[in-house]
Formats: structure tokens, C-alpha cells, sequence
């Protein structure tokens, strides 16, 4: 995952904050990934969201790379109330096998970091 805020780039053409974020399990109940009995509830889930929500607003990031998103348009939902208006997703996991102890096993083809075109820095 890989986004952008627009009106950050403005501040300075010399700075530029960049953040890698893993964001442990991001993927909205009713969803399991890796444990199927271990599903975040909706107080659990609002904790997650609230916890990104002040980490962008204390560091304010212009790109942020993220770690474990399962849930791709949650997280670019969440971004764009924050102003963050380039997002872009370029692997995501695939369903390599499910075993009896209810785990589920996820492959990635390539890392999680891309760089949205984005206007004022052309590709």
C-alpha cells in the first residue's frame, strides 16, 4: 500500500516525511485473517482506526508505506478523510492453504510499496 497527502507536499519542496507503517491485521470485522476464531470486534476495530488516525495527525507523513492490510478499501477510505488522495495497492494476498487449526496461510508475489503518479511529482 502506498499513499499520499496532496496538501502536505505544499509545505515544502525540500521536505519530504516519509513512514512505513505494519499496521498488525488491518482487516475489518466480520474478516479473520491468520486465526478464524480471532476476529477484531467493532470496539477493537474503532480502537485500530482512532490509533492511525492520531499517529498521521501527530507525525503528518507526505507517503506512507503500509504493512498487513487486508482490508485495501478501508484503509484507502480512512486515508482520504485524513487528505491522503493517492493510494495505490500493488500485490495483494492470495489464499495459499487452509490447515485444521483454522490458521490461514498468505502469499505475497512482491513488496507492499509503490509510488502513486501523482501530479506534482510526474512518474
Amino acid at each position: 500500500m502506498f499513499a499520499t497527502n496532496k496538501s502536505s507536499f505544499a509545505h515544502s519542496a525540500f521536505c519530504l516525511k516519509v513512514a512505513t507503517v505494519n499496521l498488525f491485521n488491518y482487516i475489518e470485522p466480520p474478516q479473520a485473517c491468520y486465526e478464524f476464531d480471532n476476529i477484531y470486534t467493532e470496539h477493537e476495530w474503532h480502537k485500530k482506526l482512532n490509533w492511525l488516525n492520531r499517529y498521521i495527525g501527530n507525525y503528518h507523513p507526505d507517503v506512507i508505506a503500509f504493512q498487513e492490510v487486508f482490508s485495501p478499501k478501508a484503509l484507502r477510505s480512512q486515508l482520504e478523510h485524513l487528505g491522503y488522495t493517492f493510494f495505490a495497492v500493488i500485490d495483494e494476498p492470495t489464499l495459499v492453504t487452509s490447515i485444521s487449526t483454522k490458521i490461514l496461510l498468505l502469499r505475497w508475489h512482491h513488496a507492499t510499496l509503490s509510488c502513486a503518479q501523482n501530479p506534482f511529482y510526474p512518474i
